[in-house]
């Protein structure tokens, strides 16, 4: 079997590949690539048994075949070529590479070792477009949590409703919530997606424009667009009611730039205590004072910004790190921080880049005052 491929197009493809196969497994056969040709069209798959990745990458086949190749190599080799023609020929235990720069050789595995490609029967399906499904997880991710004592928290939680549908990520001290109205559901549905597929499906959406199918089951869920299917299994959990933990009425709010907001916390949070990160906010009137002190070390920092504040005056602590990654993953020139009492979660909103169809809602929980 002979595949000619051109250098560039296969190194982009096994870029994100890459990122499904395990660090470590007792199954060496999953650290490979499977390269399969059916009716002269290459499918190159990556598994790690959880999470399965099939893409069509464009080239010449002279005839049906498959083989499995150890993924570190053969993707170090690639990368290392300028981006030129390859020739790929397939013996019964051996792959040549030809090129420009030079003929090379490795083993390869039995694609017959390789775990089938899964399948199962959708149950509901809907279309998301791939910008916005990127976007989407891209604001939600960074707030899952890692305990895996709480698998429901490890994943982002994707709540079909028949006005809306609805991303969710928490980890009990920070939750994010985006919401697209103009996506609706014949019925109503909750799953959770864990965090590795979600990292793969980002990398593989950057820069599409198409349509993602979404199909999914009580188990498991597929993405299917353009060349690219990606199929993974859903945690087995029921994600508690979101909802009930954002704060309703939150009567002292303020209005700030959130790049001052953001630079300054990089600022003070320096002088914060090593183990709790906290920072004060403290608002009076439309006059913001930023604080971090950490006595084990003699060390004290404080900033003052302009906002525009409303309701009572409040002084409130959060972790600096949590209010650095959420401001970090928001574009919005300005936002608006929603307060009710020290002891309260505070919700953080932006104020502009957002479209009619789409709403941010993020939420910290405070680290109490001594």
């Amino acid at each position: 079997m002979e595949i000619i491929i051109e250098s560039q197009t296969l190194a982009k493809n096994l870029n994100v590949l890459k990122k499904v196969i395990p660090s470590s497994t007792p199954m060496p056969i999953i650290t490979c690539f499977l390269f399969r040709v059916v009716e002269k069209k290459l499918t190159v798959v990556a598994s790690d048994l959880d999470v399965t990745l099939e893409i069509k990458v464009e080239c010449q086949c002279s005839e049906d075949g498959a083989f499995a190749v150890a993924s570190d190599i053969f993707m170090e080799m690639v990368k290392s070529l300028p981006n030129e023609v390859l020739t790929l020929r397939i013996s019964e235990k051996e792959l040549e590479i030809a090129s420009l720069s030079g003929n090379y050789k490795m083993a390869i595995d039995n694609a017959n070792e390789f775990p089938k490609t899964p399948s199962f029967e959708e149950k509901n399906s809907l279309s998301v477009a791939a910008h916005v499904l990127n976007k989407a997880f891209t604001k939600t991710m960074f707030a899952t949590g890692t305990d895996d004592l709480r698998m429901m928290l490890t994943g982002v939680c994707l709540d079909f409703k028949k006005d809306s549908l609805v991303f969710v990520a928490t980890d009990a001290n920070k939750l994010v919530k985006y919401t697209r109205n103009d996506i609706k559901s014949e019925n109503e549905h909750q799953f959770i997606i864990p965090k590795k597929p979600i990292m793969v499906l980002i990398g593989a959406l950057t820069g599409k424009d198409s349509d993602v199918k979404i199909g999914f089951n009580e188990t498991n869920v597929s993405f299917v667009f353009d060349d690219t299917v990606l199929m993974c299994r859903l945690i087995d959990a029921k994600y508690p009611p979101y909802e009930n933990v954002i704060p309703k009425e939150n009567p002292n709010t303020l209005e700030i730039s959130r790049t001052e907001l953001l630079a300054s916390l990089k600022r003070i949070s320096i002088f914060s205590n090593r183990m709790t990160h906290q920072v004060i906010i403290d608002k009076k009137g439309n006059s913001l004072t930023i604080l971090a002190e950490d006595k084990d070390y003699n060390s004290k920092g404080v900033e003052n910004l302009t906002c525009i504040g409303d309701g009572e005056d409040l002084k409130i602590g959060f972790n600096s790190r949590f209010l650095s990654e959420m401001l970090s993953n928001l574009t919005s020139d300005k936002v608006k921080i929603a307060m009710s009492a020290p002891t309260r979660a505070g919700i953080i909103t932006p104020l502009s880049g957002e479209d009619d169809n789409e709403n941010t809602t993020m939420l910290v929980m405070p680290v109490m005052i001594n």
